[in-house]
C-alpha cells in the first residue's frame, strides 16, 4: 500500500499526519510520501490519498480520480468550521464578513467530508458534529505528542518574577482571554507573579494595564521553529489550558495543549470543557467550571498545595508518555489504513 499525504507545513498537518505516519514509516515500513500539492497523476501511483482539511476544486478532482481508479480517500477534520466565529483568524476564508454567507472554500470542505471513503477526527464531540453531515465510516484519532520532541529538552532558567503562569496559542483565543484576563490580573497581583504569553501577543489589547505590565510575550513561530516554544513552555510554573463553553467551534477542540504541558512536566490548570475527561477530573491536573474558580486555587500556590501540583504534574507526564504519544499510539493510524 502506498500512501500520499498532504503536508501544509502547519500545526494541523504536523500533528494529524506527519508525526504519526512518519512513525509508522519507521516502525512498520509504511510507504508514505508527503506532498504540498497532490496531482491527478498521483492516483495511478498511490493507493490512498490522506487529506487534512483541504478544500478547492483541484483537490476535489484529485480525490475523485483516486476513487475512480480504485484508490481510497481519507479526509482528516480537526476543526468545526460551520460555526466559525468572526473573531478567529481564518474566518474570512470561509465566510463573507458582514453577511455570514458561506464562501466556496467552506462548501468545498463540506463536499469533501461527504465524498471521502473515511473521515478521521480528533474527539467524540467533533465526530458527533460530523455525523450531522454524513453517515458511513469515520474514526477518532486523538491528538498526541511526539515524545522525541520533548524528552531531550533541558529546561532553561527564566529571569522574570516568579511564579510564572504560562499560556501558548494562536489568535483564535480572544473569547478565552476576555474571560481569563480579569481574573489573572487579580491572581498575579496577589501572588506577585508573571504571565508568559506565547504566540498571540495581540490579546494584550484586552488586558488591564496592571496585567499587561506583568506579561512577557513571545511571537508566534512556524512549526519548523516550534522547539523554541517547547523550551519556553518547560519554564512555566503553571500552564493554563482554557476553552470557553460559549462557542460550539471552541468546544470541538482537542486537549492537545494539556498533553504538551504534560510532556513538559508543567502543572495544568484547565477548563472542564475539553480538558476535563483527559485530565481525569482533577486526577492529573486541576480543572474548573469558571475562571473565578481557577483563580481561587491559583492564589493558594504555596506549601502543601505547591507539592500537590508537582505530584499531579509528575503523574500526568508519566500518563502522557504511556498513553498520549505517537510512539505508543500510532497503531490507530495503521488500523485506519487496514
Amino acid at each position: 500500500m502506498r500512501i500520499l499525504a498532504v503536508n501544509h507545513r502547519d500545526a494541523a498537518a504536523y500533528y494529524r499526519l506527519i508525526e504519526p505516519l512518519s512513525i509508522l514509516s519507521l516502525s512498520e515500513g509504511l510507504d508514505v510520501t508527503f506532498t504540498r500539492s497532490p496531482q491527478v497523476a498521483a492516483a495511478e501511483e498511490y493507493d490512498v490519498l490522506w487529506l487534512q482539511m483541504d478544500y478547492g476544486g483541484d483537490i476535489e478532482v484529485v480525490a475523485r480520480e483516486f476513487q475512480a481508479l480504485g484508490g481510497k480517500v481519507i479526509y482528516d477534520v480537526d476543526d468545526w468550521l460551520f460555526t466559525y466565529p468572526p473573531s478567529w483568524c481564518n474566518y474570512d476564508l470561509y465566510f463573507e464578513r458582514g453577511t455570514g454567507r458561506q464562501k466556496p472554500a467552506l462548501e468545498s470542505h463540506e463536499r469533501l467530508i461527504r465524498l471521502a471513503d473515511m473521515v478521521t477526527t480528533t474527539t467524540e464531540y467533533l465526530a458527533a458534529k460530523i455525523r450531522e453531515l454524513r453517515s458511513g465510516v469515520y474514526r477518532i484519532l486523538p491528538n498526541c505528542v511526539l515524545q522525541g520532541d520533548w524528552d531531550t529538552l533541558i529546561a532553561p532558567q527564566h529571569n522574570v518574577k516568579a511564579p510564572v503562569i504560562g499560556w501558548f496559542g494562536t489568535g483564535n483565543h480572544w473569547e478565552e482571554w476576555y474571560e481569563l484576563a480579569p481574573v489573572l490580573d487579580e491572581v498575579l497581583e496577589y501572588i506577585d507573579g508573571s504571565l508568559a504569553l506565547i504566540g498571540a501577543p495581540e490579546v494584550l489589547a484586552c488586558f488591564p494595564d496592571r496585567l499587561a505590565a506583568r506579561t512577557y510575550w513571545t511571537p508566534l513561530v512556524s512549526m519548523a521553529s516550534f522547539e523554541t516554544i517547547r523550551r519556553a513552555i518547560i519554564t512555566f510554573d503553571v500552564g493554563i489550558a482554557w476553552c470557553t463553553d460559549r462557542l460550539e467551534t471552541a468546544k470541538c477542540r482537542s486537549p492537545l495543549k494539556a498533553l504538551q504541558y504534560g510532556a513538559a512536566g508543567v502543572p495544568v490548570f484547565a477548563s472542564d470543557t475539553v480538558y476535563g475527561d483527559v485530565l481525569g477530573r482533577d486526577t492529573f491536573g486541576f480543572t474548573f467550571q469558571t475562571p473565578e474558580d481557577m483563580a481561587l486555587t491559583l492564589m493558594e500556590m504555596h506549601g502543601e498545595a505547591w507539592q500537590e501540583m508537582q505530584l499531579r504534574a509528575a503523574a500526568w507526564q508519566e500518563r502522557v508518555w504511556s498513553y498520549h504519544t505517537y510512539e505508543t499510539q500510532s497503531q490507530h493510524w495503521l488500523e485506519v489504513l487496514a
